[in-house]
């Protein structure tokens, strides 16, 4: 048993073990990779999406760092109307490490010190000023699997802060500078798939859009787009020579769409749409890229909130591929379970049956208390206990020697006998052998005589449970 008690404690101790282990792999895994169901609740904290590589990256802000949740585009497309493009934000995974699952950790201490860079009188001009910070940040990942990031940050929309990182020219370096203006400007950088970084700007009190894509140290194109007419939400691009009359026409048009709203960063997506978005007002506008390819042709574009883009909604066969998956997962490690539990309680009834069959084998085969007749059956002696018989015996015995004792004599010659326990009353009285049975005898008033030596005496018998027959006592002379 007590070899028993071991094993099951071993057991015991390794199943606590694996435990363990298993829940500490779950609390490492759930730390490299948290579980975003809607990524719309950080609409707020976003600086940056980007459509590359075959995943949505959504960049946020959040105590002063920079978080990631990345999305398998492939399954939110599923989901997508291209002739309505919206983004189903669902099952998104927050990168552990944010921009280190990404990039080398010392490059992304280059591109914090940008973040984080802010000078006296950039303070001093934003003091001065209601407009919000600009903050954006956006990722291209080429055919060959190299990316590049591009971040902005400025105060008071006068001096930017940039940072570039381009794996593609040097992987060790990020290139980081300075970029000032006479008037205030509005900058936003746009994810181009994998094809690089777009770049825009603008002022409120303009009259065009600049768009500008980026390659290695230079500007690849630079394009300059105009609202024709804000009711009519058409826009296009121009290359010629304008007046002062038309100046004013377009300066009008592009200040009702772009002057109320502060667009900082986009993303272009696979049916070939840019997203520009405005966070202080959750404003978006979308227009074709073809209008960068034919530059005579006007364009539709559309405006629209957040909450008409961006939404959060499982369909019932993911949610049921999903439940099934669980259930399979619960149903597999229920039946490990109950073959583990049936196997330890095998495993102990085999060694209780085994020590059970070593402790009958140092048995004897027929008890001493039983014994066997020639014929195969049990005396019925055999099985009466020693008190038994003893009892039945001195009862026997004490039963033939009273009767000795009982005769006709003369009432004159008569002796008195003693018995070892005697007592003569009209009630029954209680004679206690020591150690046996108790047996009970009444008897009445009887005149006894026994002839003993001649004499005739009144005796007085009782029968008591002795282990030995009744001995009389010396006659009286």
């Amino acid at each position: 048993m007590f070899n028993i008690n071991i094993v099951i404690i071993i057991m015991m101790f390794i199943i606590i073990q694996q435990s363990t282990s298993i829940l500490q792999k779950n609390n490492v895994q759930k730390r490299q990779v948290q579980s975003i169901q809607c990524g719309s609740k950080y609409l707020k904290e976003t600086i940056g999406i980007s459509l590359t590589n075959n995943h949505l990256y959504q960049f946020l802000f959040i105590d002063n760092m920079i978080q990631i949740i990345r999305y398998d585009y492939q399954r939110l497309s599923e989901n997508i109307d291209k002739n309505d493009y919206k983004l189903n934000l669902i099952d998104g995974q927050m990168l552990a490490n944010g921009l280190e699952d990404l990039i080398p950790s010392d490059i992304v201490e280059q591109l914090m010190t940008v973040i984080h860079r802010t000078d006296n009188d950039d303070i001093k001009s934003k003091n001065n000023s209601n407009e919000s910070t600009i903050l954006s940040i956006s990722m291209s990942i080429n055919t060959n699997g190299k990316i590049r990031i591009y971040c902005i940050k400025s105060l008071n929309r006068m001096k930017y802060y940039i940072g570039d990182y381009n794996q593609e020219i040097n992987s060790g370096i990020m290139e980081t500078f300075i970029s000032k203006n006479d008037q205030q400007q509005i900058r936003g950088i746009i994810s181009n798939q994998n094809e690089g970084i777009l770049s825009l700007y603008y002022s409120k009190t303009s009259f065009c859009l600049n768009m500008v894509k980026l390659k290695e140290n230079y500007p690849e194109w630079s394009k300059i787009l105009v609202i024709v007419n804000s009711s009519l939400n058409f826009i296009y691009e121009i290359n010629e020579y304008l007046n002062e009359q038309q100046l004013q026409t377009l300066t009008k048009s592009f200040d009702e769409i772009f002057g109320q709203h502060t667009f900082t960063y986009g993303f272009v997506s696979d049916n070939d749409q840019m997203f520009l978005f405005a966070n202080p007002s959750e404003k978006l506008i979308s227009f074709s890229m073809n209008i960068f390819k034919n530059n005579s042709q006007k364009y539709p574009f559309n405006i629209q909130s957040y909450h008409d883009f961006f939404y959060c909604n499982k369909s019932l066969d993911f949610i049921d591929n999903e439940f099934n998956v669980s259930a399979t997962i619960m149903g597999m490690i229920a039946a490990s379970i109950i073959v583990f539990i049936l196997l330890i309680g095998l495993f102990v009834y085999c060694l209780r049956k085994i020590s059970a069959e070593k402790i009958q084998k140092k048995l004897p085969l027929t008890s001493p208390k039983q014994q066997i007749n020639l014929d195969g059956k049990f005396s019925s002696e055999s099985l009466m206990s020693p008190a038994t018989t003893i009892t039945s015996t001195t009862m026997t015995e004490k039963l033939v020697s009273a009767s000795s004792m009982i005769s006709k004599t003369p009432a004159n010659k008569v002796i008195e006998t003693s018995l070892p326990v005697s007592s003569i009353s009209k009630t029954p009285r209680t004679i206690k052998g020591i150690g046996k049975p108790t047996i009970r005898s009444s008897i009445s008033k009887i005149s006894i005589t026994s002839k003993v030596s001649g004499k005739s005496l009144p005796v007085s018998s009782s029968i008591s449970k002795t282990p030995k027959t009744t001995k009389m006592s010396k006659v009286r002379n």
